[in-house]
Order: structure tokens, then sequence, then C-alpha cells
């Protein structure tokens, strides 16, 4: 099985109460997720970007990964991360990039999947989406991320509505993003409004993340709107990065594998809230096992 992951790596600052953390951030949790669910005879491919000051924080995971269709670049972002309990965190960029190179000759249908992940909202643009699709018939994930929010003076990043949002929708097979991410979509804080546009555009499911709460997952069915929502796992869990991109990357890894949506949805429920409780990179090497011990 092979899949393709595109997005930008980061560097994330957090400011904690007391502490500040520097991480590997971006498509980092994305890639560390398949890395620790891959078995043999997967391989997973990188299209991101990386420099070398800060490439020793990529380093064990990106060495396990496929890189052949990855840049190395002057500098990649940095993003300073102030997080809340109450309310969405403030992110401040530095170091914004150009969008990844994508380069024509790349054979798409080599691929089994292809995720993604619009870290800094400008990973790639529309044309290149555009240009994937009509090479690649299998199913592509995107996580709508960043691309909700437009950039500020100070490099700070506010919730916008997206543009052309119908021309990423019909590229798309599966879109996620959380509540806030949806609201810029169309404008609406009507999830089921939301969803109607969404589908009647072109994907097959609309997963909202709802943080603690959970997920909500809308599909078509003969013509008419369903949802399924499964609860958050409770785990005693203070970390609050990365966890969504966990739970992309465990869902698509496991539908590609397995073809079953319901399943795929509850091991990557269970896999977002098994990443808030960890903190440190090393953890994600038990996420295979602790999903195991759960589900089984």
């Amino acid at each position: 099985m092979k899949i393709l992951l595109i997005g930008h790596s980061v560097l994330d600052k957090i400011d904690l109460p007391g502490e500040r953390q520097i991480k590997p951030g971006g498509l980092f949790y994305s890639a560390v997720t398949m890395a620790n669910l891959k078995t043999s005879g997967d391989e997973i491919f990188l299209l991101t970007g990386y420099d070398n000051q800060h490439f020793k924080f990529f380093r064990p995971i990106y060495a396990k990964l496929n890189l052949k269709f990855s840049n190395v670049t002057d500098k990649i972002p940095v993003v300073n991360l102030r997080i809340y309990e109450e309310k969405e965190r403030d992110e401040i960029y530095e170091n914004f990039t150009a969008k990844l190179r994508i380069d024509e000759h790349i054979d798409f249908t080599g691929f089994d999947g292809i995720l993604v992940n619009m870290i800094t909202g400008q990973d790639i643009t529309i044309t290149d989406l555009e240009s994937i699709r009509k090479k690649f018939t299998g199913k592509i994930y995107l996580d709508i991320h960043s691309l909700s929010r437009d950039i500020a003076g100070d490099n700070s990043r506010y919730f916008r509505k997206i543009p052309d949002v119908e021309h990423w929708l019909k590229n798309i097979d599966f879109v996620q993003c959380n509540e806030l991410e949806a609201e810029t979509i169309i404008g609406s804080e009507d999830l089921f409004e939301t969803a109607r546009f969404v589908l009647g555009n072109g994907p097959e499911l609309f997963i909202v993340t709802l943080k603690d709460k959970g997920v909500r997952v809308f599909f078509t069915n003969r013509g008419e709107l369903e949802s399924v929502f499964l609860s958050a796992w409770k785990f005693n869990g203070k970390n609050r990065v990365g966890c969504g991109d966990t739970f992309g990357a465990s869902f698509f890894y496991t539908y590609i594998r397995t073809g079953n949506i319901y399943h795929s949805l509850k091991i990557g429920n269970l896999a977002g809230g098994l990443s808030t409780t960890y903190t440190k990179i090393e953890d994600y090497g038990n996420l295979k096992n602790d999903i195991d011990r759960k589900i089984n």
C-alpha cells in the first residue's frame, strides 16, 4: 500500500503555562501517525519541504518514510502557538514559505490514497489540486486546516471565508475540519447546512472534529443527508497539538487498508484521543499497541 502525504512541515514553538516547547509540527503529525501505523509492505511518501537547520527535529520519523518528492528549502515556517483551555489557540507565523513544488512528472496513479493537509493554507494551490485530481482516480483526503485562515499584518492568523471553496471541494473525496473551520466554508454555524453544501459539491464524507465531544460525520444516503456521531474517548490528556492530524491520518490509513468507513472512524477517533496523552514525540511509538489494547 502506498500513500502520499502533502503539506508544509513547520517548527512549533508552543507557549504553555510555565514553559515553552519546541517541536516538529505541521505535516509531521500526519507523518508520525502513519509511520507508527504502517505495516510491512506499506510505503508512506511525503511531499513537503524541510530545511537543514531544523531537520534534526524531523529526522527520527522522516528517515522512516520516502522523501523522494520532498524538497530542501532555505527556511521552514515557524509557528508560535499560544494554547488556551477556553478558546481557539493563537498562531503567529515566521518565515512564510512558498507553496510546495510538485513535480509534473510524478506518477500519481501509483498511490492508493493521497492526504492533503493544508498546514499553512499555502501548501498547494487549487490549480495543483485540480492537476492531481485529473491524474488520480483514488481517494483524496483534504484537511482544511489553515485554508480557513488569512494572514494579518503581524503574521497572526484569523478565520475568514474560504475563497473559491467550491473548486477545492469538487476535487476531493473526504474533507475534514473542526467546528470553527467549518464556519468558514459558507459562513454558517449550522453544521447540517454546511454539510449539504459540502456534499453537494462532490465529497463523499464531511468530517467535523468536535474537540473533547467527539466527531460527527456527514454523508448522503439515497439523496438524503445523514450523519453519525462518535463520542470522544475519555482520557486525562493535556496535549492539544496535532490531535486532529492524528485523527485524519489514522482514519485515512485505516480506510485505505480496509475500505470500512465506520471502522476507520472508530480507529481515527481513538487515535485522536490517545494523542492527547502523548507529551513527547516518542510516545507515538506506542500508538498501534495502544489502539489494539483499546479496540480488542
